[in-house]
């Protein structure tokens, strides 16, 4: 079928020319302990490609989380209120700052406390903190959300199916016409949203200020799957996440399926972290006794401006952390995968930032 192409199949696929450039590698020392790879040939639809999964073991070094940027100018809870597109009216001294009410919609009602950051409408008299808010505004963006919107982002993403788009709880926000992205915590509840906006000359995701990181697509997790996949990003997580929902096993590779509970995923979850370099202790917790495939971009290797010193690529990099804080776990995984690009992790016959979404939509 023609549109096998994002079928194309389960996730640690390589080209067959970056398969042989490392076969008959079984180990190599590195600075971090041994990397052991295990090389397994599958087919697909008459193609030939390479699964190539490798273990590594190694010294436990723990990795560092990049800063949320924050303004300085407003106090620090009514940022949050602030980024997700609330126009308030405050001045320095005030105790409370005001906005239009989300619920009721009645203009400057809602007041929000300077000091807690809790809210309170003077009409409708619904409250709550930054988080009840979150939730109801991403209610709404939700709702308020097109047929026609999930299908633009979907062709512009490159995913297959609209559909993923809301089974991860997109919505444009009803405050500033921008995607919302719901981030959760272990537990599957919502802590945070990140605005998909451009930054520079590109679209980022960006967290909402003072709360922190969240995981993507823990709405999606069931506790009884066996293998979980750690992918960098929103796209690649729900790229990956829809492949396998469409996709089961055959005695010729694999094929397409409209049934959920016989594809790759019905033993599966895939989650995203927002960048490689992001992970916090008490996720691991989640990866517990599970087969844990980490889904690391192709990023280059680059050259110091400065110091002309080689800097390490960033997704790698921090994939390798990750998986040094898993086997440190005190309840560490079953086993750790992760996505080998070439005999260094990367390689230049791809383009740096080449991932699974890229592979499988190619």
């Amino acid at each position: 079928m023609v549109y096998l192409h994002s079928l194309i199949a389960t996730v640690l696929l390589l080209t067959q020319k970056l398969v042989l450039s490392v076969v008959g590698l079984v180990a190599q020392k590195t600075s971090i302990g041994v990397i052991v790879v295990e090389l397994k040939f599958v087919s697909c639809v008459g193609m030939n490609i390479g699964l190539m999964i490798f273990t590594l073991t190694g010294t436990i070094l723990r990795t560092s989380m990049p800063k949320v940027n924050q303004a300085t100018e407003t106090p620090q809870y009514l940022r949050p209120y602030e980024f997700l597109g609330l126009e308030l009216t405050y001045k320095a001294g005030d105790k409370d700052a005001y906005a239009d009410c989300i619920y009721c919609e009645r203009e400057g009602k809602m007041g929000i406390k300077v000091e807690t950051g809790q809210f309170r409408c003077n009409v409708c008299e619904e409250k709550g903190n930054i988080r009840v808010f979150m939730q109801k505004l991403q209610e709404l963006s939700f709702e308020a959300t097109t047929t026609q919107d999930y299908k633009e982002l979907a062709a512009n993403r490159k995913l297959y199916t609209d559909e993923t788009l809301i089974h991860w709880q997109l919505g444009k926000s009803i405050l500033t016409g921008d995607w919302l992205i719901p981030g959760w915590n272990v537990e599957g509840k919502l802590t945070g949203l990140y605005r998909y906006i451009k930054n520079g000359d590109r679209m980022m995701l960006m967290p909402t200020p003072t709360l922190g990181h969240h995981l993507l697509g823990m709405n999606l997790f069931d506790k009884q799957c066996a293998v979980l996949y750690v992918c960098e990003g929103s796209w690649d997580s729900m790229c990956l996440w829809e492949t396998l929902r469409l996709a089961k096993p055959s005695g010729e590779g694999y094929v397409a399926t409209s049934n959920p509970q016989a594809s790759l995923l019905a033993d599966a979850n895939v989650i995203g972290v927002p960048s490689a370099s992001v992970f916090y202790e008490n996720w691991c917790d989640l990866l517990g006794g599970k087969t844990i495939n980490l889904m690391a971009q192709n990023d280059h290797e680059r050259i110091h401006s400065k110091t002309k010193k080689r800097i390490a690529p960033a997704s790698y990099e921090g994939m390798l952390k990750i998986h040094k804080m898993l086997l440190q776990a005190d309840h560490p995984p079953e086993s750790v995968n992760m996505i080998f690009w070439g005999d260094k992790g990367w390689t230049e016959e791809l383009p740096t930032g080449y991932d699974v979404r890229d592979m499988i939509t190619s």
